[in-house]
């Protein structure tokens, strides 16, 4: 454990790391919208056009009290202190501004280019700087945990590294009063697989730097096309409500069955034609939940294209700003904003979140790696892609695709990105390169040869004895467990 000197010096040190923040992160554009080419050149300026690409991720986790594992709230229950405690006592006592808060209620906390905001329940979400070192990426986190996690011992809250909060209902959670949440709540009020997404599914969302529209292209149609061989491989959601859940990637089947039409993959989305004009036809096609004018929810109820066309008719013009809001409400697994959002991947425990950014960054930036996971996924259709999720979701790294199991592919890509690492030649204060992240992940991938869904799943039916106490230390363990 760190002492609290050394872990003061090391946070006064971070402050120093470099990093390359995407504005799209910390401030929202405010160009007019003349028509739909309008957004196509924006998502084209939005190239960085950078030697050197940043990853960011963002990371939610659902809080419990240690004691009785009841669900926290954002007020608390019955005296006990709530998300939004801990959100004040960060802001109090350990510098992190607020940013966003209505009536009092705090929403978003802001340090050094790092944003720490919540979800519809309340529960927390770390959105890191966007780092072109992923030892910086790892500091940042271990900062951010200890802080958490100190903070919460005070009022008994720990916070869960899995994928779907594992103990409780729908019922047993309430939203958070924030606009947003009152706007989702009542557009997906009458189904109950959509309210498990909004206050049980934990997510670990790697945002990934393009340098032009055929980077972006290449990049999004790869992240797709492996997007059930890594969700298998970082498949941490085996239960739900106290019992074993029908599926062992629970988190990403409760997201398929969220909204058919802004969570799926396209067909569009892997065709050779594809570009931002299609991605952006595709999003400016959906119907708008809300927008926002003077601090207040306006509902244009209608298609964002059709917002465009009418804006002299109704006289509200439309930004980029109403785009980018709209864009939250578009939940696909690999998202195009100004950088690319590949959100397949459920939360784990603090000792395997690193594994998930460092395989990201050895897939996809250098022109070897690139080539390398083409050969290997290039040809891998859309309706074969449909059916491997479906296996995914129950068998994870047993699926099986075109005559091998699933487990085979992860190894490849494991393979590749841990070859691929070395070339970045980024060291730490003892001389490793980035490939060190990945040794949690081959531990799963090549030793015991299972996710850590179906690790936490044996352990807990098995010598845990359905100890729910014990799947919390595993889960909340910054170290890996012996």
């Amino acid at each position: 454990m760190l002492s609290v000197d050394k872990f003061y010096i090391m946070l006064d040190m971070s402050l120093q790391l470099k990093f390359l923040p995407w504005d799209i992160l910390y401030s929202e554009d405010e160009i007019e919208i003349k028509s739909v080419d309008t957004i196509v050149q924006y998502f084209k300026n939005s190239c960085s056009g950078h030697k050197e690409m940043a990853i960011g991720v963002e990371c939610e986790r659902s809080g419990v009290y240690k004691d009785d594992l009841k669900p926290v709230q954002y007020f608390g229950v019955n005296g006990r202190g709530g998300y939004l405690d801990v959100l004040k006592k960060l802001n109090h006592e350990l510098g992190w501004e607020i940013v966003y808060e209505e009536k009092g209620n705090i929403y978003e906390l802001l340090r050094c280019g790092t944003r720490i905001g919540i979800e519809n329940d309340g529960r927390l979400e770390l959105a890191s700087k966007p780092r072109l070192d992923l030892h910086d990426l790892a500091r940042e986190f271990l900062f951010y945990n200890h802080e958490v996690s100190e903070i919460s011992k005070i009022f008994g809250i720990v916070f869960l590294g899995i994928g779907y909060q594992p103990f409780s209902t729908v019922k047993e959670i309430s939203y958070a009063p924030r606009i947003r949440a009152k706007i989702i709540d009542k557009i997906y009020k009458s189904r109950v697989e959509k309210q498990k997404w909004m206050k049980l599914a934990n997510g670990l969302h790697i945002n990934i730097d393009y340098t032009s529209e055929e980077d972006a292209i290449r990049k999004t149609q790869i992240l797709w096309r492996i997007s059930s061989i890594l969700a298998a491989m970082f498949a941490c959601s085996p239960f739900e409500n106290g019992k074993r859940a029908k599926h062992l990637d629970h988190r990403l089947y409760v997201n398929q069955e969220m909204d058919k039409d802004r969570i799926p993959l396209q067909k569009a989305f892997l065709s050779k034609d594809f570009s931002f004009k299609k991605w952006v036809d595709y999003c400016v096609d959906l119907p708008i939940f809300y927008l926002m004018r003077d601090g207040k929810p306006i509902y244009p109820k209608t298609t964002f294209r059709e917002f465009i066309k009418n804006q002299t008719k109704t006289g509200i013009v439309p930004s980029i700003r109403d785009f980018n809001l709209h864009l939250k409400s578009i939940w696909s697994e690999v998202r195009l904003r100004k950088y690319i959002e590949f959100r397949s991947i459920d939360s784990v425990p603090q000792f395997l979140l690193m594994s998930a950014s460092v395989l990201i960054k050895g897939l996809l930036y250098s022109k070897k790696s690139l080539i390398a996971v083409e050969n290997m996924v290039g040809d891998f259709g859309y309706d074969e892609l449909m059916k491997l999720r479906n296996n995914v979701l129950k068998e994870n790294l047993r699926a099986n695709f075109r005559g091998k199991p699933v487990l085979y592919y992860a190894k490849e890509l494991i393979n590749i990105a841990s070859e691929n690492l070395k070339l970045f030649k980024n060291l730490n204060e003892k001389g490793e390169d980035e490939s060190v992240y990945l040794e949690p992940l081959k531990e799963f991938i090549f030793i015991k040869e299972k996710s850590p869904a179906r690790y936490l799943l044996e352990k807990w039916e098995g010598e845990w004895g359905k100890d729910n106490k014990k799947l919390v230390e595993w889960v909340t363990a910054e170290t890996r467990p012996s």
